[in-house]
């Protein structure tokens, strides 16, 4: 599916909007964006593959392609890639979902990623974070469902006001291989006394 030089693709402002796109081939490109992606404020771009036999591009576009949700849902098992850095004009607003059969890699370019709302690694997908750096950075509580999957470098910088709204709430072991900052916003270890290793 391709969003070309000049065409814009709104997904919707306040009602949950998802745009599902598949792609195939040794390495798949479902969603390619030259344009302009608007993904309001509840929508979600599910990103699928059949049989490519290697990797999925997540598309980035270094003039700002913003997501709300991005969610990974293969038909059969498939490792996605990032393509550039998911900070910035092309951070996410909403949720990142990892679903069973799914391994998402920032790859050895060692892309970093923001997120604004959960992140849930679903039925045992594998994220593999090489050397880059997740950061939360939400405006209200966050939860992280782990998957017991080990990330890099994580950074808390919930904005939220005191109290339960800028919390980090854990699902699952939560292992981070290398820095864990907290500079805004709180860890909540009291909701499910998850397991920490840093």
């Amino acid at each position: 599916f391709d969003i070309q030089t000049g065409d814009t693709l709104e997904l919707g402002r306040a009602n949950r909007r998802s745009l599902q796109v598949m792609g195939t081939g040794a390495t798949a490109n479902p969603l390619t964006i030259t344009g302009t992606l608007t993904p309001g404020t509840s929508s979600a771009v599910v990103l699928q593959a059949f049989n490519s036999g290697g990797s999925v591009n997540i598309p980035i576009d270094a003039g700002g392609t913003t997501y709300n949700s991005l969610d990974i849902a293969p038909l059969s098992t498939e490792t996605y890639v990032l393509t550039a850095n998911m900070t910035g004009g092309n951070a996410i607003t909403g949720r990142v979902y990892i679903n069973a059969n799914t391994t998402f890699d920032v790859t050895g370019s060692n892309f970093n990623m923001e997120v604004a709302g959960d992140w849930v690694n679903n039925n045992g997908g594998t994220f593999t974070p090489q050397a880059g750096t997740v950061t939360f950075n939400g405006a209200a509580a966050q939860t992280i469902n782990t998957g017991n999957q080990a990330f890099n470098i994580l950074t808390l910088n919930n904005t939220g006001a005191n109290g339960s709204t800028d919390d980090l709430i854990i699902n699952g072991t939560l292992d981070v291989n290398g820095d864990f900052n907290i500079t805004n916003g709180d860890l909540n270890l009291a909701t499910n006394d998850p397991n920490v290793t840093t």
